[in-house]
């Protein structure tokens, strides 16, 4: 692997950044992953202000900011217009933040408070915003991130009017389009937001596929729109997920440009224009990650006309490898796996559950599964959610039942009503279930009865 040295406005003890070229960053990712290389980049930044932000600690504005210690620097904060009678009202927890080609293409701000959402269209209008990325949900492990600041139809905020035009949901993002528009102004905005509703605070999203298939849909967007005004990025404060989107997105247009990258520097100089951008060595790793994905993953997705001519590709064995493409596909999956997976099952791992498992590698997730509407310890099941296209939570995929899991499979048709279920395996006498247990057709359609009748 060749790495070329090259020097730059490097953070304080890095007396040297590696410019990594394209052709050698599967390798480098490898090495600095095993390595843990990363975690001794990432923390060459150090962390906490390092500027000036005498506006935001200002006592009339200390209650416009999510967080006290997250304020954007005086010197690359956006300047609201003010309003009549408000001298302190162009005060907004935002920051201009440029790209890797030093030009401004994006305001990151925190999620809206409701105090703080007339301020926020404000910025939208003024600063002629096209696009808004939302990185959070409004509610995430019972807290609140953010605000709900868009209409269901009709919100109306000081002299701005935004409609919510039409919603389309994803499997990871939903994207919803605005007219804004202001009384006493003719014509109007038009306003997509992106909500990335996949990204767990503090962590990183598990595949990076979704978010790098957003980035092109906001591409296509802004060239049809004919429009590239600056993005608003938002998470919840505007600094973890928020940052690790814009460094992504710099990396990316850096790679496509010059064939070579340097998440570090990019980022460095990113947080000498907003605070704490990327909060956790996890999701600089991401960045890194996102970009092997984005330049030689598998792009699979391919237009339904294509679609058989691809599969017969992939069909075809290699002469090389003696593997299909399917084989290959297959094993990229495989490799996919987190290898912490039952870290994040404890509720299966438990003594009360752990009889309830047919297979003890084959365990629902604490964050995935349905919950059954009785009292522990006996609320669970060995059951996720799964989701359709466009559609979370479309499915619930469950073990066939055990003897002491027949209640169980009950309860859990009952408490998610469904009406509808399909069995992937032949039913026999020989079963577990025993004949006393046995899914005969009256049982079952009484059972199902009972369910639609709620």
């Amino acid at each position: 692997m060749t790495l070329e040295i090259e020097n730059y406005d490097a953070p304080l003890g890095a007396e040297r950044q590696y410019i990594v070229k394209m052709e050698d960053l599967e390798h480098y990712v490898k090495t600095l992953t095993e390595s843990k290389g990363f975690k001794e980049q990432y923390e060459m930044l150090g962390s906490g202000s390092q500027k000036i932000c005498n506006v935001g600690n200002k006592p009339e504005n200390k209650a416009k900011n999510r967080y006290p210690d997250l304020l954007p620097y005086d010197d690359s904060r956006v300047i609201l217009q003010k309003c009549k009678n408000d001298p302190n009202s162009d005060y907004i927890n935002a920051s201009y933040v440029e790209s890797y080609k030093k030009g401004v293409r994006y305001i990151c701000t925190q999620g809206p408070l409701e105090k703080t959402i007339g301020d926020f269209w404000r910025m939208i209008w003024q600063e002629d915003v096209n696009v808004i990325a939302m990185t959070a949900n409004i509610i995430e492990h019972g807290k609140k991130k953010c605000e709900k600041y868009w209409p269901d139809k009709v919100l109306k905020v000081g002299d701005i009017i935004i409609t919510l035009q039409n919603e389309i949901a994803f499997l990871d993002y939903t994207i919803r389009n605005f007219k804004v528009q202001k009384v006493g102004v003719s014509g109007h905005h038009m306003v997509r937001q992106y909500q990335y509703t996949a990204w767990p605070d503090h962590g990183v999203p598990t595949y990076a596929l979704a978010l790098i298939d957003m980035f092109k849909n906001i591409q296509n967007f802004q060239k049809e729109q004919q429009k590239w005004t600056p993005w608003v990025l938002h998470c919840s404060a505007g600094v973890g997920r928020s940052g690790t989107v814009m460094v992504l997105d710099s990396a990316i247009e850096m790679s496509q440009a010059e064939g070579r990258v340097d998440v570090l520097g990019i980022l460095y100089r990113m947080r000498q224009q907003r605070i704490n951008l990327i909060e956790t060595v996890e999701q600089y790793i991401f960045v890194y990650r996102a970009l092997v994905e984005y330049h030689f993953g598998d792009k699979s997705c391919k237009p339904a006309n294509e679609l058989v001519l691809y599969f017969n590709k992939l069909r075809q064995l290699d002469s090389g490898t003696k593997k299909t493409g399917l084989e290959v596909q297959f094993e990229k999956l495989r490799q996919l796996e987190n290898p912490y997976f039952q870290q994040k099952c404890l509720a299966a791992l438990t003594p009360n559950n752990k009889n309830k498992n047919r297979d003890t590698y084959i365990l629902p997730p604490d964050d995935g599964r349905p919950v059954l509407k009785t009292s522990p310890p006996s609320n669970y099941i060995n059951a996720v959610y799964s989701y359709h296209y466009g559609v979370q939570n479309q499915f619930v995929v469950t073990q066939y039942p055990l003897p002491n899991t027949v209640a169980d499979f009950w309860q859990l048709l009952w408490d998610t009503g469904s009406s509808s279920v399909v069995i992937m395996n032949e039913i026999s006498n020989k079963d577990e279930f025993g004949d006393s247990h046995m899914f005969d057709a009256l049982h079952f359609r009484a059972k199902l009865d009972i369910a639609k009748a709620r």
